[in-house]
């Protein structure tokens, strides 16, 4: 009974354990498609993750995990990897990077979120390098510079006690360097373990080698002051000034065979190399000369909108000008770097000055000028081509009149011109062009304070050996003539070849070779066939 009691209980539980699993693994069709999906989970969020050392560069090949995740996902050379397709209901991940010459990162917890990636950054704890910097005199050395050779790592010796650390280096064997301005550089070999601690303590020699000299001016031989004299001592470029005097002395120097280069803003470069430096010795007398870059001002002249040519812009104290051209433009090179006055003058116009005007070393400087008229009446005037009203620069244009000393300009790109500051009464206009027909225009009248603009043409002059088709020379002429033979001998042609068609029996007779090759290959063929086939007239409507 009771082995009956025990078994009935076993059943039971066994159907009810089985009743619950079928429950749970069965999914109604009538539930919400939506369930069923998160069941199955929801992989659409990512994470972007940064490998790092102890200094904040960026780890190449370190691997990244996730817990409960076999898979690693490694960083490329930016040190980032992004891992994908992570399930947004689970919510949260933790991760972690490893790195074989790093010890692992700490364990962060990164929150995600769905169809969104999250960024995160893991730091791997590398080695450190640290020491003391001093001198043969046992003096600490503060600004040392001690650096990593291949992995461009660096730091500064303290100032006060000549201290310094590298830190977040991987394992492996480092070829450590201390330099320092007026001592020769030492090579510590340190070799370090994953997160290990490493002592590389440097005693420099001092250096007493110099390199001095004095900077000029190539062409006025003048000193330069603050010209930048720069020594490349291994990987470090050392830097000093020239005096008000030109001079110049070198940090102390290793012994050893420089280039030594002078530079300054406005002045081209200047290198002398192979300067020998010898421990305990000064090497004098390096000389730069220094020439200095080109130097231009230059800008345009105006009256108001109107272009003017012909003005006279001066430097005073250069003997250096230069005159506006058709386009109302000046430029004045090779101007010494200093400060200047600059006036502009034409006939007519108020003189402009500009002074204080600064020329930079090998600078180009814009000066645009505006030109007002002095009193008095004013003619202006534009000059175009008869033909095709194009307008004419470069026209020479003269003014007289009864008592009025002749004044002459010439006609700008735009093909304007204007004679300010007249007395009132009738003037008489010349123009001249190479091209043209010169033209003389009287009894323009201007009055007093008044502008009187006038238009005139030109007419192009006919060259000697000008066509006899109007408009074109001799050469363009004969093509248009050949042109227009071509066009009427085609026109015939494809008429007599229509009136053939429509008329084929005034055609000329058609020799047949197919009758006479006939007779070559049968000897014995009849004559009356023969000149029969010879000379046919050829089928009507035949094309």
């Amino acid at each position: 009974m009771a082995r009956s009691s025990v078994a009935a209980a076993i059943a039971l539980a066994f159907f009810i354990l089985a009743s619950g699993t079928t429950s749970y693994l069965v999914i109604p069709e009538h539930e919400n498609p939506l369930t069923v999906r998160m069941a199955q989970g929801n992989y659409t969020a990512s994470i972007n993750v940064t490998v790092v050392d102890g200094g904040g560069r960026k780890i190449f090949d370190a691997a990244v995990m996730i817990e409960g995740n076999s898979s690693e996902f490694r960083t490329g050379p930016d040190g980032t990897v992004l891992i994908p397709n992570l399930d947004a209901d689970v919510g949260n991940y933790t991760l972690w990077a490893s790195h074989s010459n790093y010890s692992d990162s700490d364990r962060t917890t990164v929150a995600v979120e769905q169809n969104t990636t999250t960024y995160s950054s893991l730091t791997l704890a590398g080695g450190v390098i640290a020491g003391i910097v001093t001198s043969s005199t046992s003096a600490p050395i503060g600004g040392a510079i001690v650096s990593i050779q291949g992995l461009e790592y660096a730091t500064t010796a303290s100032s006060s006690d000549g201290t310094y650390l590298l830190g977040g280096l991987p394992a492996g064997t480092h070829n450590v360097t201390a330099f320092a301005s007026g001592y020769d550089p030492a090579v510590k070999i340190v070799l370090l373990s994953v997160a290990g601690f490493g002592w590389a303590n440097f005693i420099l020699s001092p250096q007493s080698g110099y390199i001095s000299g004095h900077v000029y001016h190539a062409d006025k031989l003048v000193p330069v002051n603050n010209t930048n004299i720069s020594v490349r001592v291994g990987l470090v470029t050392l830097t000093v000034a020239s005096e008000p005097d030109g001079s110049y002395i070198t940090p102390p120097l290793p012994e050893g065979t420089y280039s030594v280069t002078a530079s300054k803003d406005g002045f081209h470069s200047n290198t002398t190399s192979g300067i020998d430096v010898f421990r305990g010795n000064v090497t004098e007398d390096i000389d730069f000369y220094l020439v200095e870059k080109p130097t231009l001002l230059q800008g345009t002249v105006k009256s108001g909108q109107l272009l003017l040519v012909g003005v006279n812009i001066t430097v005073f104290g250069t003997g250096l000008y230069n005159v506006t051209d058709s386009s109302g433009k000046y430029y004045i090179h090779n101007i010494t770097a200093g400060a200047y006055t600059v006036v502009a003058v034409l006939e007519g116009y108020v003189p402009a000055t500009y002074n204080g005007v600064t020329i930079p070393a090998g600078g180009v400087v814009t000066l645009d000028i505006d030109l007002e008229w002095l009193p008095g009446a004013i003619l202006r005037g534009t000059v175009k081509d008869d033909h095709t009203q194009e307008q004419l620069d470069g026209v020479y244009v003269s003014i007289t009149g009864l008592g009025f000393e002749e004044r002459s300009t010439v006609t700008n790109i735009q093909g304007q011109f204007e004679f300010p500051t007249l007395p009132p009464g009738n003037y008489t206009l010349q123009f001249q062009k190479d091209g043209y027909k010169a033209l003389e225009v009287r009894g323009l009248a201007v009055t007093e304070d008044v502008v009187t603009n006038r238009n005139f043409t030109l007419e192009p002059m006919r060259e000697g050996f000008e066509g006899f088709i109007f408009g074109f020379d001799l050469a363009h002429s004969m093509m248009l003539l050949a042109l227009f033979l071509t066009i009427v001998i085609l026109a015939v042609a494809i008429y007599l070849r229509i009136r053939t068609f429509q008329t084929p029996e005034t055609a000329p007779a058609v020799y047949d070779q197919a009758e006479e090759s006939l007779e070559e290959r049968e000897p014995g063929i009849d004559k009356e066939r023969k000149d029969e086939g010879r000379f046919r007239e050829p089928d009507k409507g035949r094309d």
